[in-house]
């Protein structure tokens, strides 16, 4: 058939399948474009040796607290999922995964009672928001202690095993288990590598980049071949402004002040929150805050919905901001709105 009948027809070549190379020079190119990914640590993150020609899995976790289990799920976590999102569109990933680690929450003390009802109540509102996002098919979410259904027992086997090894290299068991949580989707993606999203900010103990320096460090020294690469989302955000009069950072999906937040919540108002929020000082008069938030709408916008409709009249700094929070939050949980509400008020009994 010549080309100008097989264009007639309808008819074209495929494109032929992009390399390695060409994946990873379209993966550093994301990095420097996107305002919700931190650009020193993610670059660094890259690792030629994850095959991105072979669709590996995309896939972050989330603890559900150390000193007290969170209390409110914050709006923060959306740039995690819309990133991985864009990943995955972008460069042609496998599934993306998230990990809600139940049986690593219960290792800081907190009752099994306690935190199946956090965990399952988180994963059940992930459920709805993804689908609220329209991109629910790409996503499996469940909980560590449904890896074997989910993942099979194999990686249950290869879990626990590496767990008790990590812990032969003296470290603890909170990082035994990230580390072996992060080798089990190199383990399930057939050992094409992995791409783990995580978060990272200044002054936050403990962010992600301190146990993925750890997963490498024990990788070198059980001589096993490292094919992950780590992409890095910022912190979270409180809203007001600290004791310093400054602004304090939290990790994106753990919560301890729900007032001091924006919550992916149906009943959340972040108009009136983060007007009051930045007339104290703080909300989007912050750069760090401001950055966050603007991008999870410009991001929002692209992938998921184009050119949320603001008011031209505008009573404080950054409302357009803040209208489109709103819009997203509305859109997201429309139609579930009250399945939604009762979820989270038996996932957080102790929110307020």
């Amino acid at each position: 058939m010549e080309k100008d009948q097989r264009e007639k027809s309808g008819f074209f070549d495929l494109p032929a399948p992009e390399t390695r190379k060409q994946l990873l020079e379209k993966l550093q190119k994301i990095i420097w474009r996107e305002r919700l990914i931190e650009i020193n640590p993610s670059e660094a993150g890259i690792n030629p040796n994850t095959q991105l020609e072979k669709h590996p899995p995309l896939f972050f976790g989330i603890g559900g607290g150390g000193k007290e289990l969170s209390r409110a799920l914050p709006f923060d976590i959306l740039p995690m999922i819309l990133v991985g999102q864009k990943l995955k569109q972008n460069l042609g990933l496998g599934p993306l995964y998230i990990l809600l680690a139940d049986e690593t929450t219960c290792t800081n003390g907190f009752s099994q009672q306690d935190v199946a009802r956090l965990m399952t109540g988180l994963k059940s509102l992930l459920e709805i928001i993804l689908k609220g996002l329209g991109k629910k098919n790409d996503w499996i979410v469940f909980l560590e202690s449904e890896l074997d259904e989910t993942l099979g027992s194999e990686a249950r086997v290869y879990y626990e095993t590496r767990i008790s090894d990590v812990q032969k290299t003296g470290l603890p068991i909170y990082y035994a288990r990230e580390i072996a949580a992060t080798l089990i989707f190199d383990l399930i993606g057939e050992n094409k590598g992995i791409i783990k999203l995580g978060w990272t900010g200044k002054g936050v103990h403990d962010d992600e980049e301190a146990f993925d320096k750890e997963t490498v460090s024990y990788l070198q020294l059980r001589n096993i071949s490292n094919r992950l690469s780590f992409i890095y989302t910022p912190v979270g955000v409180r809203i007001f402004p600290g004791t310093t009069g400054m602004l304090e950072r939290a990790p994106p999906y753990i919560c301890s002040q729900p007032w001091n937040r924006i919550l992916l919540k149906p009943s959340e108002d972040p108009i009136a929150k983060l007007r009051k929020a930045t007339l104290a000082g703080g909300g989007l008069q912050w750069k760090q805050s401001k950055r966050l938030f603007d991008g999870s709408t410009f991001l929002f916008e692209e992938l998921v919905y184009r050119e949320i409709s603001t008011s031209e009249k505008q009573e404080f700094q950054g409302q357009k901001i803040a209208e489109k929070i709103d819009f997203i939050i509305q859109y997201i949980f429309n139609g579930r709105e009250k399945e939604a509400e009762t979820i989270w008020n038996e996932t957080f009994q102790k929110a307020l």
